[in-house]
């Protein structure tokens, strides 16, 4: 595979699954047998000519607020930094595996030298007659070496195999990070609109006990009602009020919250109303025909990663013990070499010389077993976090499940405790303009027609939370944000 399909893997699942773009075709095999028992199910996407800068694409996005569904996702994504540090690791994995690829390549060196030797001139005995004049003798040698090393040991396949789980192992994490950015950024939008609605419900509170106390005041003034009432409906319409602060400090957060996932500033986000559409998913989870609960946990992208780096650390393993085996490589080398005294040149010749090298490590301190010791260590290590994950993310997929089938028998519920609190609200009204009620009737059926517009609306949103965790569970999140 190119350098350059490398680089595009780089904005594997932002671009070719959120974002709707073209994906091309997937490159490697699909289902790939391991040795260690455990099987993958696919390399990442390649993603063809569709993207080959993120940073392009992300500068091509509109400024905030977003004006659709698919902007959100978007924006969530290119604007957090979590996301870039998990691409520049991705970065880092496919140029350590272009090393390992480099690291069974022929090498070639050129060599240049020159060297010099000046004998001065001197008399013997002092006798002018006798002078021995000096020597300027000059050496040049320039010689061209080719070492073409020979794969008996496999030990350099082993490392190229090895690297490549690695890069698929980021691979794994850019799309895990992609999946949990996209949950978080939507789980806090799902909160913020909560937020945002709980001022509405508390605003319509604070009106009703207004009108309540209006009332009392007047049925005061004709002698059908007591002070006390309208005390209870003045206090009814103040709590109201401080409920409405408590909310708008809840909102402060929740915005805080959201800008801090977008990298934003707080007041940016406060001008974004929510639209009561965006709440819930447009994919609905179908729980009578939901896959088992030990395949979804074996197809989450943190799963992937971690069985790719268990096939890495299976050939890193092997890499160091056939490191201790006997190498061999093709030597040729070809070599030029002029003499000259007093720039004549008195010799010339040319030297060509192939050969093979053998090298047999005997005794290299004990460093090769504590490798070998250590390579095992890690991978019997990477075996029980496997192990692990498999288990918790089992234990997940199935409480997602359960909460879900929970939160929409609790939303039932919920509209009916609505419908029945605003009936009895209304004929608590009725009775108290007839003077049939107290005013202590029409404040409790208040305060429970508020609770239940509260209830209501926690209800949808713990049900569209429930949705999101259930749909991640299944692969199904980033189809939320195709076009």
């Amino acid at each position: 595979m190119s350098g350059k399909t490398w680089n595009r893997w780089l904005v594997m699942a932002c671009i070719s699954l959120c974002l709707g773009l073209p994906a091309g075709t997937w490159a490697g095999p699909g289902n790939l047998a391991d040795p260690l028992g455990v099987e993958s199910r696919t390399s990442p996407p390649d993603l063809g000519s569709a993207v080959t800068d993120w940073d392009q694409f992300c500068a091509t996005l509109p400024a905030w607020p977003p004006a659709t569904r698919q902007q959100f996702g978007q924006l969530a994504l290119c604007r957090n930094n979590r996301l870039k540090i998990t691409l520049a690791s991705l970065q880092a994995q496919v140029a350590r595996h272009g090393q390992s690829i480099s690291a069974g390549l022929p090498t070639a060196s050129l060599t240049s030298s020159r060297s010099g030797r000046n004998t001065e001139a001197f008399r013997i005995d002092n006798r002018p007659e006798l002078l021995v004049r000096g020597d300027q003798e000059r050496l040049r040698k320039t010689a061209l070496s080719v070492s073409v090393p020979i794969p008996l040991s496999g030990a350099v396949a082993a490392g190229i195999q090895s690297a490549h789980e690695l890069v698929r192992a980021a691979s794994w994490e850019v799309q895990e990070q992609v999946d949990t950015l996209l949950a978080e950024t939507l789980k806090a939008s799902f909160e913020l609109y909560l937020a945002q609605a709980m001022i509405d419900v508390y605003q319509s509170g604070q009106e009703l006990a207004q009108e309540s106390a209006k009332i009392a005041r007047g049925r005061e003034a004709g002698g059908t009602a007591s002070l006390s009432e309208v005390l209870q409906a003045e206090a009814a319409s103040a709590k109201s009020k401080i409920d409405q602060l408590r909310a708008r400090e809840s909102l402060q957060l929740k915005q805080a919250a959201l800008a801090s996932l977008l990298a934003l500033a707080p007041e940016q986000v406060s001008s974004w109303q929510i639209d009561a559409a965006d709440i819930g998913l447009r994919v609905r989870p179908n729980l009578d025909e939901a896959p088992a609960v030990d395949y979804l946990a074996q197809r989450r992208p943190a799963m992937e990663a971690v069985l790719a780096k268990l096939r890495a650390a299976d050939h890193r393993s092997s890499q160091v013990r056939r490191e201790g085996w006997f190498t061999a490589s093709v030597t040729a080398g070809l070599a030029q070499q002029n003499q000259s005294n007093r720039g004549l040149i008195t010799q010339s010749g040319l030297e060509k010389s192939v050969g093979l090298a053998v090298t047999v490590p005997i005794f290299e301190g004990f460093a090769r077993h504590y490798k070998v010791d250590e390579a095992g260590a890690q991978l019997e290590g990477l075996r029980q976090e496997s192990e692990e994950l498999r288990l918790r993310l089992e234990s997940e997929v199935g409480q997602n499940r359960a909460l879900l089938i929970q939160e929409v028998a609790l939303k039932t519920h919920a509209e009916l405790y609505l419908s029945l609190s605003q009936a009895s609200h209304q004929a608590a009204q009725q009775r108290y303009r007839k003077g049939l009620a107290e005013v202590s009737e029409v404040i409790n059926a208040q305060r429970e027609l508020i609770n239940a517009r509260s209830e209501h609306l926690q209800s949808s949103v713990r049900l569209a939370i429930a949705q999101l965790r259930v749909n991640r569970d299944e692969g199904h999140l980033l189809e939320e944000y195709r076009p």
